[in-house]
């Protein structure tokens, strides 16, 4: 479902973000309403009027910034839980197999490359486990 933002027409503020299949006028009636299109994101945007009048959408590389910092905070947040999850698999006193204990380094590993490793923290390809 696409994402809209409601744009004050005079002070070009964003005073509304709604998802919804289409344009919803009754949200704000006196807002300009405008879907937000790939590739800009929804929390990264600002408005701005050009000169035919006509307000359109622009990304925000100061938001778009502090957007990706929070999003590589919830990839490490994530990340450091797995790594947690998995801390039993170093241990000397677990019943594991060598192979096994080799393949959970490895996937640890991927773990703590993943933030080098990704590209776009909000759809990480996180690395599978071992079974």
């Amino acid at each position: 479902m696409p994402f809209f933002v409601g744009i004050d027409p005079i002070t070009l503020q964003i005073v509304d973000i709604y998802e919804y299949e289409e344009i919803d006028r009754s949200r704000l009636p006196n807002a300009v309403h405008i879907e937000v299109l790939p590739p800009l994101d929804y929390r990264c945007v600002n408005a701005i009027k050009q000169n035919d009048g006509k307000i359109i959408l622009v990304p925000d590389p100061i938001l778009q910034e502090q957007h990706n910092v929070w999003e590589l905070n919830i990839l490490r947040t994530n990340r450091n839980r797995m790594l947690q999850e998995s801390d039993w698999t170093q241990f000397s006193t677990n019943a594991i197999t060598i192979e096994k204990k080799t393949q959970w380094e490895a996937y640890r590993q991927a773990l703590r490359d993943m933030p080098s490793n990704t590209s776009i923290p909000r759809l990480p390809q996180w690395p599978v486990p071992p079974a």
